[in-house]
């Protein structure tokens, strides 16, 4: 699978640089091109690399406050629970109301708090794989233009990282666009002005 994307994506580039020769002057045509490109595993990179290890550590120890502080909250409800089953047969009517709601509000407050964690734990992990995304990117990119690369991808994703300008086509491509939108809107104000 991962070679299949690889390949379809190196296939994309080659078309990109490809047609940008094919609009080169006739002498031009027909010559080849090598592109410089490599390929990295970014799952390694998430997992075995030094700063993305720190940054996992924070993310754990985390998880961890989160679990103890959940513990400590779900010992102290079982605890009262039990208080109150032990106690209930001897307690009045309004008593028992009131020591069930108190039950309650502790049993809400306690799924609220955990799903609070697991909230604040998902966008914290979705922040470390930010971070550590934004430095594998950073780090291509740098190789990548010291490395004079045209591309550095991604083996796992078939995401570029890198792309040297030299092989970019954004801005031929926009101003087609940007030219294919101002035809339409022309054709399009000619037919409402003739009916």
């Amino acid at each position: 699978m991962n070679k299949k994307i690889l390949g379809i994506s190196l296939i994309w580039l080659s078309f990109i640089v490809g047609t940008n020769l094919a609009e080169e002057p006739a002498k031009e045509k027909g010559k080849t091109v090598d592109l410089k490109v490599r390929v990295v595993d970014s799952f390694t990179l998430m997992r075995e690399t030094e700063e993305a290890k720190e940054i996992s550590q924070e993310l754990q120890e985390k998880y961890k406050e989160y679990a103890i502080s959940i513990q400590n909250d779900n010992e102290k409800f079982e605890k009262a629970a039990t208080e109150f089953k032990s106690k209930e047969a001897m307690l009045s009517e309004s008593a028992r109301e009131n020591e069930q709601k108190k039950l309650m509000t502790m049993k809400r407050n306690l799924e609220n708090k955990i799903q609070e964690s697991e909230e604040d734990y998902k966008r914290a992990a979705g922040k470390a794989t930010e971070r550590i995304s934004k430095i594998i990117i950073d780090t291509a990119t740098e190789i990548g233009k010291a490395e004079n690369l045209d591309a550095i991808q991604d083996k796992d994703t078939g995401r570029f990282l890198y792309v040297s300008d030299k092989v970019s086509y954004t801005e031929k491509v926009k101003h087609r666009m940007d030219e294919k939108y101002a035809s339409n809107q022309k054709s399009a104000h000619k037919k409402t002005t003739q009916a």
